[in-house]
């Protein structure tokens, strides 16, 4: 039986045997002892067979810096230093003057030499990783569809996309009406399923961001179809997504597998969507940062398509970081142009307040025309 394991009285005469408890402690402790420090104690023992039970694993790449009192005559530095199999990276600093409880009699030493260790590790990690966790925003603890959702109140006429190739723009207010109709609709087929997905089969085009924003707002996921997909991809992605509608356009209306409702954004879609929305639909203003928000379709190494699920909470992690390493401008001027990977960028600018500028597909081909278009609506 482990020591951790052992019957009350037996563990403290076991404790005694060893050494680690005097007779006077043992005598004096009594009931108190028995209440107070041996649950603790198990603990510490239950961890200490776990590791032991673990050795010969392979050492975590995470850096170790292990700390003792330079005068504790229990735990000298040849000990500190028995930490290095259970490391890829063991650093041993001792906190000079302190004992056994240098914690409490050198805080402010012991303090200062974990904050060195604790810098100089972070220093040697990749600058992506750095960056992400340096712009950590006041709603940490918010998805994109609450940032969006207070982007509207606060600056409901501010610009949020804009589409000139289609000749439209949106405010904040304006992209949050819409997004809110296609939702109604959405929710018929997402409502009592748990992390249900739907597919943004689009062009790059403000609809794209309606239709993402929308399928948040109905509390569901995202999956996402290029417009250069075969029928038979399309089929494979929605077989593996288990997507239940798709949103798109009636030109590509006909790659979608048969039974799977379409949700059809080409003109007049407004009045379509508001039709078939059920009116008892209602739409959250909070989702849960671990539920699902994406699902990213990846073939993997075997050519057949595999999801890659991806959480609110990743998806504000991936956008602090960008904006860390990549800010906007200070004044609030600059304005973001989207069209390749348009589902990873194409709602970064409004989550700060800022336009999303929609790049038409024939002008994101052709260099001049691209040029030319920037200069046009930077």
């Amino acid at each position: 039986m482990d020591l951790g394991d052992l019957p009350d009285a037996e563990l403290v005469a076991e404790l005694a045997r060893r050494g680690w408890l005097s007779a006077a402690a043992r005598e004096a402790g009594g009931a108190a002892l028995v209440t107070h420090a041996l649950p603790p104690l198990r603990a510490d023992l239950r961890l200490l067979d776990e590791a032991r039970a673990a050795m010969g694993a392979a050492a975590p790449a995470a850096p170790l810096t292990a700390v003792g009192g330079a005068d504790d005559a229990t735990c000298d530095t040849a000990d500190l230093e028995r930490w290095a199999p259970w490391t890829a990276a063991l650093t041993v600093a001792v906190v000079e003057g302190g004992g056994h409880f240098y914690v409490e009699t050198h805080a402010a030493e012991a303090g200062a030499l974990v904050g060195r260790a604790l810098a100089a590790d972070l220093g040697n990690l990749p600058r992506s990783i750095v960056a992400g966790a340096a712009d950590l925003p006041p709603m940490a603890g918010a998805t994109l569809l609450e940032v969006l959702e207070l982007r509207a109140g606060a600056t409901p006429d501010a610009v949020a996309v804009h589409a000139p190739g289609a000749g439209l723009t949106l405010t904040f207010a304006e992209l949050r009406a819409k997004s809110r109709v296609v939702a109604a609709a959405v929710a018929e087929y997402v409502a009592g399923a748990a992390e249900a997905v739907c597919a943004v089969y689009l062009p790059a085009s403000a609809e794209y961001i309606i239709a993402n924003y929308a399928i948040f707002a109905a509390a569901g996921a995202m999956v996402y179809f290029e417009v250069n997909y075969t029928k038979q991809l399309i089929e494979d992605l929605v077989e593996a997504s288990g997507a239940r509608c798709v949103l798109t356009r009636a030109s590509l209306a006909e790659n979608v597998p048969e039974g799977v409702p379409s949700l059809l954004l080409d003109a007049g879609w407004e009045a379509a969507a508001w039709a078939t929305a059920p009116r008892s639909a209602r739409l959250p203003t909070r989702l849960d940062p671990r539920a699902l928000a994406y699902c990213s379709m990846s073939s993997g190494t075997t050519g057949k398509p595999k999801a890659i699920l991806v959480e609110h909470h990743s998806v504000m992690h991936n956008l602090r970081a960008r904006n860390a390493a990549c800010p906007y401008a200070a004044d609030g001027s600059d304005v973001e142009a989207c069209n390749v990977f348009f589902v990873w960028e194409a709602l970064r600018a409004p989550a700060r307040g800022l336009t999303t500028l929609v790049v038409p597909n024939d002008v994101i081909v052709d260099s001049k025309k691209l040029v030319a278009f920037l200069v046009a609506h930077r």
